[in-house]
């Protein structure tokens, strides 16, 4: 079940769950990398590094919840990433990301997917001024200069999959 609910208000209520998506972008034995600036919008995550992309689902009349997610994962690769069609191979649903550990994770649940691109993919961050990118090999992500680094969300995918 969900609803709809002005931002603003289910940011500061811990009894509601907003859903993300939260997007693993792979290709071969790397994974993409970035740091959220401080031009970012959540000052709560500002320098930390993350592995997902995606961020705040917008309503769809006529859709349903998956229909939703789609459309919001779509729209927030496009507005975040430059990644060819053709260098896509398949996206890949995971599950889900809950840690009321902190106050970002507390109003927020992730749906975790992983996108596979093809080897020698391509890709370029568009928002330039709110985050920074680069590939890394996936078992580098476990040394601990870069892991202690990662937002909370990151730190579990890298528990999973790597």
């Amino acid at each position: 079940h969900f609803s709809e609910m002005r931002r603003g208000d289910a940011e500061e209520d811990p009894a509601f769950k907003q859903p993300i998506p939260y997007v693993v972008i792979k290709r071969d034995d790397e994974i993409f990398v970035y740091e959220r600036l401080e031009g970012g919008g959540e000052a709560r995550l500002h320098n930390k590094l993350s592995l997902g992309f995606g961020g705040h689902m917008n309503f769809a009349e006529g859709l349903d919840f998956s229909g939703i997610l789609k459309l919001n994962t779509d729209r927030e690769l496009d507005e975040e990433l430059l990644i060819k069609e053709s260098d896509k191979e398949k996206m890949v649903t995971l599950g889900l990301i809950n840690d009321d550990e902190n106050s970002v994770g507390k109003v927020h649940i992730g749906i975790l997917s992983a996108l596979e691109l093809k080897p020698g993919a391509h890709v370029e961050v568009k928002e330039k001024e709110q985050i920074a990118g680069r590939w890394m090999k996936a078992s580098d992500l476990k040394e601990k200069s870069v892991y202690d680094r990662l937002e909370s969300w990151s730190q579990f995918v890298v528990d999973i999959l790597v």
